[in-house]
C-alpha cells in the first residue's frame, strides 16, 4: 500500500497493531486489505492537510463522508490526544450530509491552492 505521509503510516501501523492484539496470526497482507476497505477512505483530507490535531478525528469522519457510503451504517470514532485525554464515541449516519457540490467545491478549493515557504509564511501573517 502506497502512502505519501506520515500520519497516514502511522494510522496503518496503530490499525496493524490493534488487529495483532485481537489476532495474533493475522498477516500483513490482510492488514493491508482491512485496512484499505475499513480505514484508508477516512485518510483522504487527513493525508493533504495533515495532522489538525482535535480536528483530526472531523477531518477523517469528512474524508469517509466523501468517499465511503454509510448512508444508514454506524461508525466508531476514536481520537486520542496528547497526554491521558482520549474519546470514543459511535455516531450513526442516516443519510450522508456531503453533497456533490461540497465535494466538487472543496476539491477545487484544495487544488488552487498555493505552496509558500515558512518564510513567507511568517511575513504574511506578521502583515495582519
Amino acid at each position: 500500500m502506497c502512502f505519501h505521509s506520515p500520519f497516514a503510516k502511522m494510522v496503518q501501523k496503530a490499525y496493524g497493531h490493534l488487529l495483532k492484539l485481537n489476532n495474533p496470526a493475522v498477516n500483513d497482507a490482510e492488514i493491508d486489505k482491512k485496512f484499505k476497505n475499513q480505514v484508508e477512505s477516512s485518510l483522504f483530507l487527513g493525508k493533504r492537510y495533515g495532522n489538525i490535531y482535535n480536528g483530526s478525528l472531523y477531518i477523517g469522519l469528512l474524508s469517509l463522508l466523501f468517499n465511503t457510503e454509510v448512508t444508514n451504517k454506524k461508525l466508531l470514532l476514536f481520537s486520542y490526544g496528547s497526554g491521558v485525554c482520549a474519546t470514543m464515541f459511535q455516531a450513526h449516519v442516516r443519510q450522508n450530509p456531503v453533497s456533490a457540490l461540497q465535494k466538487t467545491r472543496i476539491e477545487k478549493m484544495l487544488a488552487e491552492r498555493v505552496r509558500v515557504s515558512a518564510v513567507d509564511y511568517s511575513n504574511i501573517m506578521l502583515e495582519k
